[in-house]
């Protein structure tokens, strides 16, 4: 391999192939997306939907097998006693790999491009209602 790479050429081309993988995948992540084009950071919770259900973070992997990369999309719904409506608050949601963009009540709250960055999001005053409300994550991997 060493010896492969010691030409110029060899590696532009490497370079410049990868380069166009990259590109074709960010475009299809872009253009592609069905959560995207149907807006589901806005849409509501609901079981009724096709999605599947997470049993346990810890056996993601497990349970999903054959996932390599994409774009994936998660929906639960928390309640909020009425003593919290309205006040200020964080989202803590750990290390993901690799981009989230995070949203709460259909608003986005967050988003970052790492693999090793907690996702700790604060987001504004009356954001939170009395009752159930829809988080919804959207994560490129």
């Amino acid at each position: 391999m060493a010896q492969r790479f010691k030409d110029n050429k060899e590696v532009t081309q490497v370079l410049d192939e990868h380069l166009l993988k990259s590109e074709s995948f960010y475009k299809s992540v872009k253009e592609d997306d069905l959560g995207t084009k149907e807006n589901w950071a806005q849409t509501s919770f609901s079981k009724n939907l096709e999605w599947k259900e997470i049993t346990c973070l810890n056996e993601f992997a497990k349970q999903f097998v054959g996932l390599k990369f994409g774009v994936m999309w998660f929906k639960t719904e928390v309640e909020i006693p009425k003593s919290l409506a309205g006040k200020l608050a964080n989202l803590l949601l750990g290390i993901m790999s690799t981009t989230d963009e995070t949203y709460v009540n259909g608003e986005k709250v967050g988003g970052i491009n790492s693999s090793y960055t907690n996702r700790d999001y604060t987001f504004r005053f009356g954001l939170l209602k009395a009752g159930k409300n829809t988080i919804t994550i959207r994560l490129t991997s």
